[in-house]
């Protein structure tokens, strides 16, 4: 499935609003915050992708 050259257009400007919205929110963070934040939401997904992976499997650990 491919989007059209309207659902590329359209998907870029989402992206450029969330870039955008993402530097202003940022802006006033220090570079330790940031960093910290960083760390923390990839040891969401690491866990979160490890948590699928068991309930997939029908793990119940």
């Amino acid at each position: 499935m491919h989007l059209s050259p309207e659902g590329r257009r359209a998907a870029q400007e989402l992206y450029d609003i969330g870039d955008a919205m993402v530097t202003e929110i940022f802006t006033d963070w220090d570079a330790e915050d940031v960093t910290q934040l960083s760390a923390l939401l990839a040891r969401f997904v690491d866990e979160s992708e490890n948590y699928a992976r068991r309930i997939h499997r029908g793990d119940s650990t």
